[in-house]
């Protein structure tokens, strides 16, 4: 049985012509359409315009009463979510990944994940009461997938933020 395998110099190689039409689109305002997908794209504009700090991780956290006051808003959510979101997290434990819970305005509510991953994300400003709206924290995949009310995925780069490119 053969195994599908990824071409990881291919991979690094697509990831850097991100980066550098990231570059180009910060520093003129344009860039390829052949290489950034027009959503990314279109978010970026949105992000220039709104006025998001590229340069800068932006970050807009609840101070304890209101996330005390925004978790009792989503109470209901939150218990009926964590039993399947604590079984998945346990799923993935060891690989450095990381659930976040959102709120329908886009505040993170909880998290799970190793203490490691979840240490590093709070060091990026990715930490229950904080909001990942893109009109606040620009290019990002809750704030982008919320705004257009779709799924999506980002792979660093086509993150607007560049501290968010890691």
């Amino acid at each position: 049985m053969e195994t599908d395998k990824i071409d990881y110099d291919k991979t690094e190689q697509y990831i850097r012509s991100i980066r550098k039409e990231w570059e180009r689109f910060i520093e003129k305002g344009v860039a390829d359409k052949e290489i950034i997908r027009p959503i990314v794209l279109e978010s970026w504009k949105r992000s220039k315009e709104w006025g998001v700090d590229p340069k800068k991780n932006t970050i807009i956290s609840l101070n304890g009463k209101e996330l005390d006051n925004k978790l009792e808003e989503n109470r209901e959510l939150i218990k009926i979510s964590s039993p399947l979101l604590e079984i998945l997290a346990r799923s993935v434990r060891g690989s450095g990944f990381r659930i976040d819970l959102f709120s329908k305005d886009v505040y993170i509510l909880k998290q799970w994940g190793d203490r490691e991953t979840l240490e590093n994300s709070r060091k990026l400003g990715s930490f229950p009461g904080v909001c990942k709206s893109e009109r606040l924290a620009g290019t990002n995949a809750i704030g982008l997938a919320s705004y257009l009310k779709v799924p999506i995925q980002l792979i660093g780069p086509e993150h607007y933020c560049s501290q968010l490119q890691q």
